[in-house]
């Protein structure tokens, strides 16, 4: 139980991360785009 319990934290921070990372990502060059053109 305890092992399922860390795997979904696990699971829950990794996509968090991602997710935070690909926002992150996507307004740097939305920025980077609108300052390009």
């Amino acid at each position: 139980m305890d092992s399922i319990l860390s795997s979904a934290t696990f699971t829950c921070l990794t996509w968090t991360a991602s997710t935070f990372l690909n926002i992150s990502v996507f307004r740097w060059t939305y920025l980077l785009s609108v300052l390009w053109f």
